[in-house]
């Protein structure tokens, strides 16, 4: 049973202007439920390995070592972070090294009419594309597609489009709510068991 929702903001740290979404989940939602959440709302792809740090303790997913952290798969967001109690850190892509930083806004928070379990309610800036490299590597990115005479330009372009699979130019100032929240809607209908299921929140 869900007993209230927590209003979360992620940033994703060193990006100017700043990515950033704001949105909620259940408060006991599990931390691998979470990531599932923010890369949907961030929009990676779910290709790379990712970790939680919180107060100094690691979490991942299906740790093989001890120094690879805890299994986050049994934890759940309500026992990890309160009001003026800090922040997560959250890494994706340990070589690019995606650092986002998860801030609880509202621990009851009070959702509107969307119905919907998980929700996007705002944000700004396109989520970098996978694989480009890390922070400077995006930036030389970002400033060689906007500039046609650069001597990089068309190799950017055609390197967009091949791993994304999509004609048209990246857009750092795109963000698309709707679209986010139809990924949102489909990941809870379809997304697969897991330890902690969505039945016992």
């Amino acid at each position: 049973m869900i007993n209230n929702y927590y209003l979360m903001k992620v940033e994703l740290i060193g990006t100017t202007p700043l990515v950033w979404r704001t949105f909620y989940v259940p408060s006991n939602i599990s931390l691998d439920r979470l990531h599932d959440v923010i890369q949907i709302i961030m929009g990676w792809n779910d290709v790379h390995l990712h970790s939680f740090k919180i107060n100094d303790v690691l979490y991942t997913i299906s740790p093989e070592e001890d120094n690879e952290g805890i299994n986050e798969e049994a934890y759940r967001l309500n026992s990890m972070i309160s009001i003026g109690g800090g922040y997560i850190e959250y890494i994706y892509d340990f070589g690019d090294k995606w650092a986002h930083r998860i801030t609880l806004e509202n621990n009851d928070y009070i959702y509107g009419s969307s119905g919907m379990v998980v929700h996007c309610i705002d944000g700004a800036m396109a989520c970098p594309p996978e694989d480009v490299g890390g922070l400077s590597a995006y930036k030389k990115f970002c400033h060689a597609i906007k500039n046609y005479s650069n001597k990089n330009h068309d190799q950017m372009v055609e390197w967009y489009q091949a791993i994304s699979k999509d004609t048209k130019l990246f857009e750092p100032n795109e963000f698309d709510l709707e679209s986010i929240n139809n990924k949102l809607l489909s990941f809870v209908w379809l997304t697969r068991d897991r330890a902690l299921g969505w039945e016992e929140i």
